[in-house]
């Protein structure tokens, strides 16, 4: 099963069916400087060109879905990590707040503490198009993922922190295997796994 990868002919559709999404999303409306269009698609942007650079930029058939998933916990080449501290850069100095940093770095360090060492596929966000919403979209891309688990046998890794995210990855098979309360942004980021 292969899906379209996310190119530059396709990129702007895929960018605004992940600002539908991110936009939701209590976790970057968290960490962005303002929970505007312009600070929320920088932090977009700044997904789409890290899971590109891994290879792992999927847009389902029917153009309505998004699904970031790049394999995490191996080495990473000299030319890699260069090019993913530029992008960390980036995202500092366009999207995120500044204020309130040390929060946003403990809870990196808390997501970073219970991440597997191992290899893993990691879902950074599968996405569908708001406004046609469509089950069949949703379907496509959980099945694109379990393939390449299957293919690579690798578990999958995710985290969500929209409680319907939770109940539809755990229908889906998910565990969660650990909470972070988030007091200063009221809201919990449920950290998943699910084994091929």
């Amino acid at each position: 099963m292969t899906l379209p990868t996310i190119n530059p002919l396709n990129k702007k559709e895929a960018l605004g069916i992940l600002l539908q999404a991110f936009r939701r999303n209590p976790n970057i409306t968290w960490m962005a400087r303002k929970a505007t269009r312009k600070y929320i698609k920088s932090i977009c942007t700044h997904c789409l060109d890290l899971a590109s650079s891994r290879g792992g930029a999927y847009l389902s058939r029917d153009r309505k879905g998004v699904v970031l998933v790049y394999e995490r916990g191996g080495a990473l080449d000299l030319r890699q990590k260069v090019y993913e501290s530029l992008l960390k850069l980036r995202l500092f100095f366009t999207a995120i707040r500044w204020f309130g940093l040390g929060n946003i770095l403990a809870q990196q360090r808390e997501v970073a503490q219970h991440s597997p060492k191992e290899r893993h596929l990691y879902c950074l966000i599968l996405a569908v198009n708001k406004k046609e919403h469509s089950m069949n979209t949703v379907v496509e891309l959980k099945d694109f993922l379990f393939h390449l688990s299957k293919e690579r046998g690798l578990p999958i890794y995710a985290q969500t922190s929209l409680e319907r995210n939770q109940r539809l990855f755990e229908r889906y098979g998910f565990k969660t295997y650990h909470t972070i309360e988030n007091k200063s942004g009221k809201y919990q980021l449920h950290l998943l796994k699910k084994t091929h």
